[in-house]
């Protein structure tokens, strides 16, 4: 009982922040931050468009050359003209080939297995199939083209998509909060801090407040380096709806307009 007089004591003479004294609904309008952050929603759905169109059009052309080889293929022998080991994982083994078609010559780098690639030396003998249509369309002979899954457009694109609405989700909750949300000034009663596995710290901090009911309520948050001193009054925008869902004010993504 002490500690919810104590709370509701903090209410009489409170004087909230410029731009919170109008009353609700609140015209409000993007912070820098989040200008900054509905810009980047926007570079992920444009991004989203471009991987998908990439990918189905790349799935697309390969699908077409991969059918020239089976269909319209020549084999042929070309020669081994480099050899060398990708700086990956894995170390993939890499050929370069050159082979002639009507006295023009064409070259191409290729993956192959490790125990083939063992077996050939600069000038070694190498069998290649190429498309009759299309010569630059070429393979090491037993293998073909890999073509991505067709559904891989429509996987990809999306979860590049939906890192820009959860932006956009984030940026409306704020707005929401601030446009309808009820002011109250709040004690800080205690801070945390983790080390995150950068290697960073992630520093919270604990309030509680009381709200018109005179129900005591609590909340935690994001801080700086510096926080509010245990014991100090700081300001607080909850839902009236659902006072669980509170943040300290300001907002880091919205304004008062």
């Amino acid at each position: 009982m002490e500690r919810r007089l104590e709370l509701a004591a903090l209410h009489r003479g409170y004087v909230p922040p410029a731009g919170l004294t109008v009353s609700r609904p609140r015209e409000v309008r993007l912070s820098t931050g989040g200008r900054f952050l509905f810009a980047l929603a926007m570079v992920f759905f444009a991004g989203a468009i471009a991987v998908s169109v990439g990918l189905w059009l790349d799935a697309s052309s390969k699908t077409v050359a991969r059918r020239q080889l089976e269909t319209n293929g020549v084999d042929t022998t070309g020669t081994v003209i480099g050899l060398s080991r990708r700086k990956d994982d894995k170390k993939t083994p890499m050929v370069v080939y050159r082979f002639d078609v009507n006295g023009r010559e064409y070259r191409r780098e290729r993956s192959i297995p490790l125990s083939h690639w063992s077996a050939l030396t600069i000038g070694s003998p190498f069998a290649i199939r190429y498309a009759a249509a299309d010569p630059d369309i070429n393979v090491p002979q037993g293998r073909q083209i890999d073509v991505p899954p067709r559904p891989l457009p429509f996987v990809v694109g999306p979860a590049i998509a939906a890192i820009g609405v959860v932006f956009l989700l984030g940026i409306h909750s704020q707005r929401q909060m601030l446009t309808d949300g009820r002011v109250a000034p709040a004690r800080v009663t205690g801070h945390t801090s983790h080390t995150t596995s950068h290697g960073g710290k992630h520093r919270n901090m604990t309030y509680e407040f009381t709200v018109l009911s005179g129900a005591v309520h609590t909340g935690k948050a994001g801080t700086s380096s510096k926080p509010p001193a245990i014991g100090s009054v700081i300001c607080v925008i909850y839902d009236p709806e659902r006072p669980e869902k509170n943040r300290p004010y300001p907002l880091e993504l919205v304004r008062p307009a």
